[in-house]
Parts: C-alpha cells; structure tokens; sequence
C-alpha cells in the first residue's frame, strides 16, 4: 500500500498567494503532511510578512536576509528537516540560487523526489549553451511545475527538457480573497497600476501614454500602487500632473477594494515572468491591458487581445489605454485551472509519482 507523501514546499521567502497554496495543499493531503519552508527570515525587496512563526509546519532555513547566500547553513537546515520530518517529496522554487541548487542535489540523493518551480521564460532560440544549460537543470530535478506555456515552452524548446516531465498552472492566487469586494465598493474612474517602481515595470512609458491619451479630459486617474527605486521621481511627476497618483503598496487585505473601484488594470512591464496581478485583477473583475513581454498573456488574456501592447510602443500603449475603461468585464470561467486547489492538486499528483521513497533516519 502506498503511504502519503510528506511534502516540503521551499521559497526565498512566504508571501500571502504562498501561504494560500499551502494552505490548500494541507486541505488536500492533511496538515501533519505537508511542510513549508522560508529561506531567510526577512526580505528586502518587497517586504512579505507571514504570521507563521508559531505554526508547527513552518520552519525558517535561516536567520540571513533573503538577498544573502548562506549555503552551508540553509543546507544543513533543510537536511535536518528532511529527515527529522521523513519528506519524501521537495519542491523548491526553482534552480537560481546556489542553495536551491545544493539542496536539490541532496534531496535527490537522499531517495527524495524534487520538483522546481519555474516561472521564468525568455524568448530565445536553443543553442549550445542551452542546450548544456537544460542538461544541468535537468539533473537537478525530477519534474518541473510551470507558471504555464511560456514557461513551459522555453523549457522544452530552449533547455530541452521532455514535456511529460512538465506540469502547468504554478502561478495563481486566492481568487476568492480578490474577488470579496467585487460589486461592492463604488467605482471610480481610475486606471490602475499595482507594480515595483523599477525601469523594467515600463511605468515612465505608461504615464507618456497616458498623458496623450483620451483619458485625463474624460476625468480618469492613472493611479501607480507600489514601492522600489523610482518611487521618488514617480512622485515628484505628481506635481505635474493632476492626473497622476502615486501610492505606496497597500496591504493584503486591502488590495481587493483597491482593484474593486477601478475601471481597467494595466500591466507595461518590459519583462514579466508571469505578472500575478494579472490573476488579482482578473479575479476582482477588472478587465486587463498587458503589454506582450507579460508571461501570463497566452493562458490568461486571450480574451483581451486587442488590449495587448509593445511596451516600448507608445501608440499601442495609448490605444490600449482609450479603450480599456470600455472592455467588458472577465469572464467567471477565466480563472478556471489557476486556483490554490488547482495548485494543491498539481503538486499532490507530482508527491504522488514517488510516494514511496525511502529517506534516512538519523
């Protein structure tokens, strides 16, 4: 009879939408069997809090920031979990960093089945180095859990890596928790912006674009939710324009209402390896302009197509802008497969392949 895996999920440092899958994750397999683990016990880039400290399945690799290597610590930390807990399957978010990389090698040592988690894609043809590339990932791992087809076909076309090792669907959120304020706040006339203010968000180009638009004589805001390096000169714009606002982040539990009341959500990124407010605007209902480099526009946003943009395009972007307050509402099946049960399902089928796998005692 196969037992029930005990499963580690592993990432630099727990944000809500990870607590979500988690949480589903424990709802399916039973709490006792499922196991998370942070890097680092701050970050200082986006600044997550989690209350999980006092939880007995949570544990922190380290007392380091999530930007400071700590091999040999998190290493030792993560050994003692494995065996201390009998985790027969590991999933890590993905093979970046030297530690992630250490403790693949180990796990899979140990008898351990490990999955990567990979959000990252890049447009680009398979060369050599790719190709060496996907043979060093591929060592590492098992089976791999993608945010989705982009993802997935730089895998299989770029690293080489075989599509039946592959499962889509990594990247979601509490839909539930983003959808709670859907008709229930008052709208406004707002575009709204939820993004880091750094130069690969493309905001500078946004405002360019939304000052030519049709929008500031309608009455609309474009209002920027965030926080990063540009935050200052972003602000300083404000002086110029009326319509122009700039808001630092807002709080998980605000975020819902926050999308509630705009009219359209747009996402200019440069480079997005996948763009979760994507998923947290679709899911509290806000229609949705992306520029092309978002990597969830082919699973998410084939019905906003014609909302679609090259970022460094200022035309397209203004167009985009002019007929987003217009676009009809998401779909309720929209987000059908993007769910932390969906996720959950993923992760447990992929723990699943190697339930049985034999993890030395101390």
């Amino acid at each position: 009879m196969q037992r029930t895996p005990r499963i580690l999920l592993v990432w630099d440092r727990m944000g809500h939408y990870h607590v979500a899958r988690w949480r589903a994750l424990q709802a399916q397999i039973g709490a006792p069997n499922a196991f998370a683990a942070d890097l680092c016990s701050a970050d200082d880039l986006y600044g997550w809090e989690t209350a999980l400290f006092q939880d007995p399945q949570y544990r922190q690799l380290s007392v380091l920031a999530a930007t400071k290597v700590d091999v040999w610590g998190r290493l030792s930390a993560f050994y003692k979990l494995i065996t201390s807990q009998q985790i027969t399957h590991v999933a890590l978010a993905g093979y970046g960093r030297p530690e992630y990389r250490a403790m693949a090698i180990l796990a899979k040592a140990m008898g351990v089945h490990v999955t990567l988690f990979i959000e990252s894609w890049y447009p680009s043809s398979s060369t050599w180095a790719d190709r060496l590339k996907g043979a060093l990932v591929s060592a590492l791992s098992h089976t791999f859990f993608v945010s989705g087809k982009r993802a997935q076909d730089h895998l299989v076309l770029t690293l080489g890596i075989q599509i039946g090792r592959i499962t889509q669907g990594y990247s979601v959120v509490d839909n539930v928790h983003f959808a709670q304020a859907l008709g229930t706040v008052q709208k406004e006339k707002v575009i709204l912006c939820v993004a880091r203010f750094a130069p690969e968000k493309n905001t500078e180009k946004l405002i360019a674009a939304f000052k030519v638009s049709e929008l500031p004589a309608k009455g609309y805001t474009l209002k920027l939710v965030g926080g990063g390096p540009q935050k200052g000169s972003l602000e300083a714009l404000t002086l110029k324009y009326s319509w122009l606002q700039v808001q630092a982040w807002a709080s998980y539990d605000t975020l819902p209402a926050l999308y509630a009341s705009a009219m359209g959500f747009i996402l200019p990124s440069i480079f997005e390896p996948w763009g979760l407010v994507v998923n947290e605007a679709l899911a509290a209902g806000l229609p949705v302009a992306a520029s092309t480099a978002v990597g969830a526009l082919p699973d998410l946003l084939n019905s906003y197509r014609h909302l679609n943009f090259r970022p460094e395009n200022i035309q397209e972007i203004t167009a985009a802008l002019n007929a987003l307050p217009f676009a009809d509402a998401p779909k309720a099946d929209l987000l059908v497969g993007f769910s932390p049960e969906d996720w959950a399902s993923s992760v447990l089928s992929l723990g699943q392949r190697h339930a049985g796998a034999r993890v030395p005692s101390l």
